[in-house]
């Protein structure tokens, strides 16, 4: 019978990482559902961070991580400084019901 193994424990850099992709699908969920654009502090009350700074970063995180997809979905900061989840342009006609 072998001994059962104790869980390997996740290194400083892997909390971080897991931590980060957790808050930026928090992200993603919350645009996602909204179904409208969002203010930076309604992102952070979800996200749980008050630094408009940091949710801004985060935000423009989650932009990059859509533009390096081939997906039909984009996340767009808009001129007010709202976020949207939205279909890409060249998509709309298409689907368009």
């Amino acid at each position: 019978m072998l001994a059962e193994q104790p869980p390997l424990e996740l290194s400083e850099q892997e909390k971080a990482q897991r931590e980060l992709e957790h808050t930026l699908a928090l992200l993603e969920a919350a645009l996602y559902v909204s179904g409208r654009p969002l203010e930076l502090r309604t992102l952070g009350s979800i996200i749980r961070i008050r630094s408009k700074t940091r949710i801004l970063e985060l935000a423009r995180m989650l932009i990059e991580k859509y533009r390096q997809k081939s997906g039909a979905l984009e996340i767009l900061e808009l001129e007010d400084g709202r976020f949207a989840l939205q279909l890409k342009p060249e998509y709309v006609a298409r689907v368009r019901r």
